[in-house]
């Protein structure tokens, strides 16, 4: 059994790139430096004083920049190359967190949050792009999942140093613990990559067919479709910055530092399986692996209202943990089989929107549901699980307009 466990371990995280796990790495160092955004619900009502709806209000208003943000990161990406992009945005970000210290008003803190939230999502496609960059087609999968387990175990750091700096009103440090993360990360980026071109050195020799035209996420109606009802999930899922916090602190009753450690159960989990699990399930269908996850994510949300114990509450992010663990590194690649090489850092830009989209809709709607019953956001979480699920599942997996400009020879 021991050995069995070793194996499928060995097996998961064998045979990635160099380049993927270097990158990996570095997103471990940024990621555990995370903590404004998770907290800076309270940081809007107990800090500033305002209130649920008005602090929803500001996260949904400023998300707005993401979109434009995401949008821009993609064309970045493609344009100037993916490695580049992250190194210019992520020392950006990093710099604005020490502004952001200055904002005091209410049009001034929606505005630094604009400005971060823009910054913020440029970064993704190019980090998603560089990712795919660097690995074969038939790696893809578990590539953006050794890239999520690192991005999730600094995550696993980051919610609980900023739990214990929130309860202490540390907020100062918070921020600017956050920015030197970002700001060492851009140069370590460049230390390892540079400013070069980002391919996989085994696609250099490797044969080509014609290069076939650049299509638009915005016209492909295979992503669009998806685009509806990742956007459903995403909307679930980010509830886990605002509705969720509030509903630990005011129903379950938990501290600040309690929910740190709550939140930290998610990407520990992540790391400990999610790897295998992905080399497990790598055959099997992308699109109806989205599906289950879809269903499982809103499922573990939608229990909450069914308990108050610390028990159960670690149940239900157990559960939406598997969700996320099936659904987001196969939404990834998912995107990457519609997409190509020229035009890959826009369709990862599209995602990233439908994030954004989510940012701006998913506080408003859930604090301003949770504001008529606290128990209301859950509800909906478990019909929009149901929905998803019904309709990634019967979707079409096929795109023939969309092929890879590469082709890997069998002897590669």
């Amino acid at each position: 059994m021991v050995l069995r466990i070793y194996n499928a371990y060995r097996e998961a995280y064998s045979g990635l790139p160099r380049e993927i796990w270097i990158l990996s790495l570095i997103m471990l160092i940024n990621r555990a430096g995370t903590m404004v955004m998770l907290f800076f619900i309270l940081y809007l009502t107990n800090v500033f004083g305002f209130s649920n709806q008005v602090a929803g209000g500001i996260i949904s208003l400023s998300a707005l920049g993401g979109i434009f943000g995401a949008l821009f990161g993609g064309w970045f990406a493609d344009r100037f190359g993916s490695i580049k992009a992250q190194i210019v945005f992520l020392i950006l970000v990093g710099f604005h967190f020490f502004v952001m210290l200055l904002a005091q008003s209410l049009v001034e803190i929606t505005l630094a949050l604009f400005v971060l939230m823009f910054l913020n999502e440029a970064v993704r496609p190019g980090l998603h792009s560089a990712c795919l960059d660097y690995c074969e087609p038939h790696q893809q999968k578990r590539s953006m999942g050794l890239l999520r387990l690192t991005i999730n175990l600094g995550m696993a750091i980051g919610p609980v140093i900023g739990g214990f700096m929130a309860e202490y009103e540390l907020w100062n440090g918070m921020f600017i613990l956050d920015g030197l993360t970002c700001i060492a990360s851009a140069i370590l980026l460049f230390l390892f990559f540079g400013f070069g071109i980002n391919r996989h050195p085994a696609l250099e020799g490797s044969e080509k067919k014609e290069i076939q035209p650049v299509q638009s996420p915005w016209r492909d109606q295979r992503m669009l479709s998806f685009g509806i009802f990742y956007l459903l999930m995403l909307i679930v899922f980010i509830q886990v910055a605002s509705t969720f916090i509030k509903y630990l602190q005011e129903v379950y009753g938990f501290s600040e530092s309690q929910i740190g450690l709550i939140n930290a159960i998610n990407p520990l989990l992540i790391v400990a399986v999610e790897m295998v699990i992905i080399k497990a399930i790598e055959g099997y269908s992308t699109i109806r692996t989205i599906a289950v996850g879809s269903l499982l994510l809103c499922l573990g949300f939608g229990l909450l209202p069914f308990g108050t114990s610390t028990a159960f509450c670690i149940f239900t992010v157990v559960v939406w943990t598997f969700g996320e663990i099936f659904a987001f590194p196969m939404a990834a690649a998912y995107v990457a089989e519609l997409s190509n090489e020229r035009n890959r850092g826009s369709y990862m830009g599209f995602i990233t929107v439908m994030f954004s989209c989510s940012m701006i809709i998913g506080p408003l709607i859930g604090l301003s549901l949770y504001e008529i019953d606290k128990d209301l956001p859950w509800y909906l979480a478990l019909l929009v699980g149901a929905i998803s699920f019904l309709f990634l599942w019967n979707m079409k997996t096929e795109n023939p307009e969309s092929q890879p400009i590469v082709q890997v020879s069998e002897r590669d």
